[in-house]
């Protein structure tokens, strides 16, 4: 079992403003650092929620869907943090069929690949859960996600549809209450185990 440590100085990159709480509530806390690359109308619950919890929130104003025209700013936009922070784990949007996180990733890769003695671990989160059936690390989170993600007003359907995939995590692997699937791309010593299952 890898104990993952709330002291680990992480950076969640956000391609808008509602992917951090839908996909890794599990990764926010005072040591971390969220990037959101877009601005809509949840924005607002997004810097709330950063107040609540206590973490660093860097916010841009990349055009929501066309990312792909500002591909180079992005990269440098997000290398530039990257290289100056001082981030133990990195946690990115895995492969998608929507075109803001298909750049992300692919930026992501082309960023990471020279960071093999700087970055601890390299985690990817999921968009759209069909989408993203390989995993190998579960982290737990709580009721509380819910009740913020209220605030940020996706619906009620999902709102209901995250809550229950974050439960069927939770059985899958035998486990109550609620978990958010990653992929663990990189660990610093280059071994990655088959399947991993997060303590926190």
């Amino acid at each position: 079992m890898i104990i993952i440590k709330e002291t680990d100085r992480t950076l969640v990159i956000c391609p808008h403003p509602d992917d951090e709480i839908a996909w890794c509530y599990s990764q926010l806390n005072e040591r971390t650092t969220v990037i959101l690359l877009s601005k809509s109308r949840r924005s607002t619950a997004s810097r709330k929620l950063a107040n609540v919890i206590g973490y660093n929130l860097l916010e841009y104003d990349f055009p929501d869907l066309h990312f792909s025209s500002r591909y180079d700013e992005v990269l440098k936009c997000i290398e530039g943090i990257i290289t100056d922070g001082d981030f133990e784990r990195l946690v990115y949007t895995a492969p998608s069929q929507h075109q803001d996180h298909k750049v992300v990733n692919d930026i992501m890769h082309i960023i990471t690949r020279p960071l093999a003695n700087k970055i601890v671990e390299v985690y990817e989160y999921p968009y759209l859960t069909y989408e993203y059936t390989e995993y190998n690390a579960i982290f737990k989170v709580t009721d509380q996600k819910f009740k913020e993600l209220e605030a940020f007003d996706m619906g009620s359907s999902w709102e209901k549809y995250i809550r229950n995939y974050n439960a069927y995590i939770a059985s899958r692997h035998n486990r109550d209450g609620y978990y958010e699937p990653f992929k663990l791309i990189f660990k610093e010593w280059n071994t990655l185990p088959s399947a991993i299952s997060i303590a926190r």
